[in-house]
């Protein structure tokens, strides 16, 4: 923006020093339309910072999301055969599983798992 400034200085040196009205006219015109440019870039300039910290809060978001589609991405944790897991505590790829009742417990009440966690139990089929 210096370069601009110091055009538009010259111009209006040149448009005092000069004696033909033709001439300081036309150098006034100059004089316009630089200060014209100069208004621009500052308008260009405070456009781009406003781009610019737009594009660092988008980035921000990217990583955010790639960070949640790789957590949704990793494969799940498998299921150990003869282990139930809870459908209310389990989360994909953190299965809770359930713990196992007593004989007297399936046998009285039918139930042969339940989570120590919510207290689900899973009925015998």
């Amino acid at each position: 923006m210096g370069a601009i400034k110091d055009v538009v200085d010259l111009a209006r040196d040149l448009a005092n020093s000069v004696k033909d009205a033709k001439t300081a006219e036309a150098i006034g015109k100059i004089q316009s339309l630089m200060l014209g440019i100069q208004s621009e870039q500052a308008r260009l300039t405070e456009a781009n910072s406003d781009l610019l910290e737009e594009r660092r809060v988008l980035e921000g978001k990217i990583r955010e999301l790639q960070a949640e589609v790789e957590q949704l991405s990793t494969p799940s944790s498998p299921i150990l055969p003869g282990e139930e897991i809870c459908p209310n505590c389990s989360k994909p790829g953190a299965p809770k599983y359930m713990s196992k009742q007593p004989p007297f417990v399936q046998r009285d009440f039918g139930i042969t798992h339940r989570c120590s966690i919510c207290n689900y139990s899973k009925q015998a089929e």
